[in-house]
């Protein structure tokens, strides 16, 4: 559906780490392919899911444990759209992106 959208830039993603059929982590790389400045806000309720949980933020996306309060998400997500997060985290983001698209044109993907 991203891939077809023709209106407004979609700024921001938000989605799960676990997923049916495919994984939220691969979802993003997918979709930084195609809109390389599109932002990602992960989230997981699962405790046991640390390393997973651990990885996404050294691959520099935002993270936001479950459960949280509405006006977290809320702070979250406009932190992330204002760039007010860290912006270390956005930069190793923007590397990976670079990266996969090199990837993705080496495989003749994109």
């Amino acid at each position: 559906m991203v891939r077809d959208h023709k209106g407004s830039t979609i700024q921001l993603v938000i989605t799960d780490i676990i997923m049916p059929l495919m994984g939220g982590d691969v979802m993003a790389e997918w979709l930084k392919i195609a809109h390389p400045n599109i932002k990602v806000l992960f989230s997981s309720g699962y405790a046991d899911d640390a390393i997973t949980n651990r990885m996404i933020i050294d691959q520099g996306f935002a993270f936001l444990p479950k459960p949280y309060a509405a006006a977290m998400l809320v702070r979250k997500v406009r932190g992330i759209l204002d760039n007010v997060t860290d912006t270390a985290l956005f930069k190793k983001q923007s590397e990976r992106v670079t990266q996969n698209r090199t990837e993705a044109v080496e495989l003749g993907i994109a």
